[in-house]
């Protein structure tokens, strides 16, 4: 099973990164979830869509060379869910990549309320000989959306140009169930501290940061 029910943690996010999205134990699990070459690093906004707009553009060139990054997302329903995107978007531009799928196994989907779980790559549990090609669509970023997780018909996680509309269903790449509780389409829109984030990771110690 890629599914991952955390009900204990035992690492501490940094307290100098603040959060009006997330408690301070809903940090904790989030890092409980990051490889271990990660979570030791200093994280750093790279995008938040109340203080740059809601433009994929912007994001791109903001974020664009950022590797690793997290995807956070809250609703107007306050549901918060997101992904760990372990490439950086600017490979969307390489060669083969331009409108396909790129991304490694390290890519995982995760709910943090009202459910907590984290869906990892289904290659972590299956002969790696014995998977699909939609079980390998980790990363999908064009000019009008993006998309973590694919196969099946569905994409994991799929947000318009304006990074307030999308989707999430289940997919080939996690096996994983919807990231909302009822409807698998959401809007992102709210007044503040509603947000899309992007959190990228920096090894030397930097400002506070907020989301």
């Amino acid at each position: 099973m890629s599914k991952k029910d955390v009900t204990f943690v035992n690492r501490i996010a940094p307290r100098k990164f603040k959060s009006s999205i997330l408690s301070w134990n809903q940090l904790d699990v989030l890092w409980e979830w990051l490889p271990d070459t990660i979570y030791i690093k200093e994280p750093l906004i790279a995008f938040c869509s109340d203080e740059n707009g809601n433009s994929l553009r912007t994001f791109y060139s903001l974020c664009g060379d950022n590797e690793p990054t997290i995807i956070l997302i809250k609703t107007i329903k306050n549901q918060i869910f997101g992904a760990f995107c372990s490439s950086s978007w600017s490979k969307r531009l390489e060669g083969n990549n331009r409108g396909q799928f790129f991304g490694t196994g390290q890519t995982f989907l995760f709910s943090i309320y009202p459910r907590i779980v984290k869906y990892d790559w289904v290659g972590k549990f299956k002969n790696a000989n014995h998977l699909s090609p939609s079980q390998q669509l980790f990363i999908s970023a064009k000019n009008d959306s993006f998309s973590i997780g694919g196969g099946g018909g569905h994409f994991g996680i799929y947000i318009d140009e304006n990074l307030s509309r999308g989707e999430t269903h289940r997919c080939d790449t996690f096996e994983n169930e919807p990231l909302t509780n009822d409807d698998p389409y959401f809007d992102s829109i709210l007044s503040p501290p509603s947000v899309c984030v992007f959190i990228k990771f920096h090894s030397e110690h930097s400002k506070k940061v907020f989301i």
